[in-house]
């Protein structure tokens, strides 16, 4: 039971005898079902010597297993449009005009950067399926559309000619799928050695589709709410409690604490402090491609590629950011992933932030 994480949610004796009380008749249950009530039912001993059990369970049903997510086409961007845009464009007077602080000049500088970006970067709608097999391909999912197509025409028209037809489709993808996943699996070794090389990003998602069992989801169940005992289902709920439980591990309460006291080393003080272009493109040239963007959904790919031309507004940012002691409120959001650790996973105290 611990090897496969299941528990028996019946606690009282299933089989009724003469010399003893036994339970021999668990209902077993994974993590990831949420069990509201479990009871046993005292029946007629005359038909079984054993009663019968009961169990309420909640289980979160998923009507659509992929999502739409946008991307950006970068290897068919206009990045020399792009910089000239930015270049031409009078940021100082933008970003500071009149009384704007340094939230709003953030805010601004976000949405016109992405203004251009969308002027010279193509974007298109993609499909995620999380619960794909890693062989399956596009063509055999253009057959299997078919297939099912086909089947329903089939089945409503009853007509022996729409059934052989889609007899030959179904058969058609039964014998892909059977050749796309023997040449996957044939040359796997080779997948991963390359990926391994080339992009650990792409190794350790195809490890992780090798190595997913069918029963694993990547749902977080139910959650209880610890202070009201409620059991919470919404996802925007879940993610409101998870999200109160990181923010209470990572306060520090300082109140009544003394500031310990440090010797000065020296009497010269620093006084004027201002970061240069040259700086900021440095640090732009070493960002790594293919990292996740944030929650502005500014890529690494849009920085590196406009380094010469968007350290200026940077530049402009950073300074007025430090001359007004003040640090963007945007620029202290991100997304964060809940990450199970052990435990119960109804417990929102097993999980970590990421």
């Amino acid at each position: 039971m611990l090897r496969y994480n299941l528990r028996n949610v019946i606690t009282e004796p299933t089989r009724v005898c003469n010399t003893r009380n036994s339970l021999l008749d668990p209902i077993l249950l994974t993590d990831s079902c949420l069990c509201n009530e479990a009871s046993v039912i005292k029946t007629n001993l005359g038909y079984s010597d054993h009663y019968a059990c009961l169990a309420y369970v909640d289980i979160p049903i998923s009507l659509s297993t992929t999502y739409k997510r946008e991307v950006w086409l970068y290897k068919h961007a206009d990045f020399d449009e792009f910089n000239r845009l930015i270049e031409a464009f009078d940021w100082h007077t933008y970003l500071l005009f009149q009384d704007s602080n340094i939230d709003i000049a953030c805010q601004k500088f976000t949405e016109k950067f992405l203004s251009f970006a969308r002027l010279c970067i193509p974007t298109k709608f993609v499909t995620i399926r999380p619960n794909d097999k890693p062989w399956m391909t596009s063509e055999l999912r253009k057959e299997i559309h078919l297939r099912n197509k086909l089947h329903k025409k089939a089945r409503h028209s009853q007509s022996p000619n729409d059934i052989l037809i889609f007899k030959n489709q179904r058969n058609k993808v039964n014998n892909m799928k059977q050749y796309a996943r023997q040449n996957f699996f044939e040359n796997v070794n080779g997948i991963i050695d390359n990926f391994m090389t080339n992009d650990p990003k792409s190794y350790w998602k195809l490890i992780g589709k090798l190595t997913k069992t069918s029963g694993k989801t990547g749902r977080i169940p139910p959650l209880i709410d610890s202070n009201s005992s409620e059991v919470i289902v919404d996802d925007k709920c879940k993610a409101s409690l998870l999200n109160n439980y990181f923010c209470s591990i990572s306060t520090i309460n300082d109140n009544d604490k003394n500031v310990p006291v440090f010797e000065k080393r020296t009497n010269a003080t620093f006084s004027d402090l201002e970061v240069s272009s040259d700086e900021i493109c440095d640090v732009l040239k070493n960002l790594k491609l293919g990292k996740a963007s944030g929650k502005d959904t500014i890529s690494h790919q849009m920085l590196r590629g406009t380094k010469f031309t968007v350290c200026k507004p940077l530049k402009i940012l950073f300074n007025f950011s430090l001359l007004t002691q003040m640090f963007p409120k945007q620029w202290k959001e991100s997304i964060v992933l809940p990450l199970y650790k052990k435990g119960d996973r109804h417990d929102v105290t097993n999980y970590r932030p990421i």
